[in-house]
């Protein structure tokens, strides 16, 4: 059975967004489906498979000491099961920070885990990638 607007919706902004933001790759890793692909579209850079979209986070996280997102405005697709998700992300680290305006496309399996991510950025950090 399909997910509907608003468990789609969920997903994205409180479940992926939410557990970057809290640091919990065990919440990230429960909605990655393990053919799961993750393309930083703007960087041309590919994650195949959960286990290198997992590292991909390892490394992004310990590359920041704080990441905050605001101002999401998320549309769902039901009948595709298809998310995107426009929003800033904030990566801070010490005293610097750098403040971006992305969008993500995410698609999901019936049972609400990405099978695809798509992420284009508005500038790309020079670390944790």
């Amino acid at each position: 059975m399909a997910l509907g607007h608003q468990n789609l919706v969920d997903i994205a902004v409180d479940g992926y967004f939410g557990s970057v933001a809290r640091r919990d790759t065990d919440r990230i890793a429960e909605i990655l489906a393990p053919e799961c692909i993750m393309r930083v579209v703007s960087a041309g850079i590919v994650y195949d498979g959960k286990p290198a979209i997992l590292e991909h986070f390892e490394d992004f996280l310990g590359s920041y000491d704080r990441i905050e997102f605001e101002g999401f405005n998320p549309t769902a697709d039901e009948r595709t099961q298809k998310v995107a998700v426009r929003f800033t992300i904030i990566l801070h680290d010490g005293a610097e920070s750098l403040t971006m305006t992305n969008c993500n496309f995410f698609t999901l399996d019936l049972q609400g885990r990405f099978t695809e991510i798509a992420i284009y950025m508005s500038d790309l950090p020079d670390k944790g990638f």
